[in-house]
């Protein structure tokens, strides 16, 4: 693993702690945000979607600005706190609704996977902008794999300087932390342009 030595020099307690931090406090936040909208105050659930996009961001751009992280566990980290945050809201709504907690029809399920990605998402945006970060703030250059490498000279048809690599792969960052973000937004909002 790439990673490993950080990860060793972290320790269990510092990655749990990490953990809590990125993963465990933005899906406390976003079942309070659930409870205050949705069952206190009873307002329009796109106020709960723009919270759901809004909310897990900031937290992967700071775990992301600070330090160079593991990027595909944070993602599938991502994945498992979307999908516990739409049970938990909707175990919340089943307690006051007396509604089934767990999807009953494809119609559900396809809401209910839109919604989890859309958290996902959001959290990957904030993952590459905290990259992007990151790698502007320090003089870390980004790891470039000998295979991506050798593809994307293949693509561009020629031998790419270090510094124009550097710079090809600091652009696509750019350009799929925008794709993330409009794709959170699509998959978090889409039902209310429908």
């Amino acid at each position: 693993m790439i990673y490993k030595k950080e990860l060793e020099a972290e320790g269990i307690v510092g990655i749990f702690l990490k953990i809590s931090k990125f993963l465990f406090l933005p899906l406390l936040i976003l079942l309070m945000a659930h409870a205050v909208i949705i069952v206190v105050y009873d307002l329009k659930l796109i106020y709960l979607r723009l919270a759901s996009i809004l909310i897990p961001m900031p937290f992967a751009f700071f775990l992301f600005q600070k330090k160079k992280n593991p990027v595909f566990p944070w993602f599938l980290g991502s994945l498992v706190l979307a999908f516990i945050t739409v049970i938990g809201m909707s175990a919340i709504t089943s307690l006051v609704d007396k509604t089934p907690v767990m999807p009953q029809s494809m119609i559900e399920w396809k809401e209910f996977i839109e919604y989890s990605l859309s958290i996902t998402f959001s959290f990957l945006t904030g993952i590459l902008l905290g990259t992007i970060s990151f790698f502007k703030r320090s003089k870390h250059k980004i790891d470039i794999n000998p295979m991506l490498k050798a593809l994307l000279n293949l693509i561009v048809n020629k031998k790419l300087s270090p510094e124009a690599l550097q710079e090809l792969l600091q652009k696509s960052i750019k350009y799929v932390s925008l794709a993330t973000t409009l794709l959170s937004l699509y998959t978090g909002l889409r039902r209310f342009f429908e």
